[in-house]
């Protein structure tokens, strides 16, 4: 029984993502029960929030303007956020643009839910 029950928070705790390491896109499925939430992506240098309302069905946010105080970005580094609400209260969030290093860590947290995932260094291969 205790074995069911920590499968059952193991699932409930695993976040659904991919990483597109050409294309510097991030996507990670939310359930519904992150909504409404936060997305936090991190890597050792970087932070990236992303929130995602109760009721969003599809939405694009583009960030290039730079922080307050400084300069706008040059476009080198123009992330695009977009949201597309699927099946069964499933949602797709997908990041574009991120400029991410291995390793970092993708953390959705609201509703009712947290979810966590960590990407690993990559591993090395081997030239023939």
């Amino acid at each position: 029984m205790l074995s069911a029950s920590q499968d059952e928070i193991a699932d409930e705790a695993y976040l659904e993502t991919d990483w597109d390491e050409e294309g510097h896109a991030l996507h990670v499925r939310l359930d519904r029960k992150l909504r409404p939430g936060l997305c936090l992506i991190a890597d050792g240098c970087r932070l990236y929030v992303v929130a995602v309302g109760r009721d969003a069905n599809e939405t694009k946010v583009v960030f290039d303007e730079g922080t307050h105080g400084d300069r706008p970005g040059d476009g080198s580094e123009r992330i695009i956020a977009r949201y597309e609400r699927g099946a069964g209260g499933r949602g797709n969030l997908t990041l574009g643009g991120l400029d991410l290093q291995r390793p970092f860590v993708v953390v959705a947290a609201g509703g009712s839910g947290t979810a966590v995932r960590r990407h690993p260094v990559a591993r090395c291969r081997s030239r023939r």
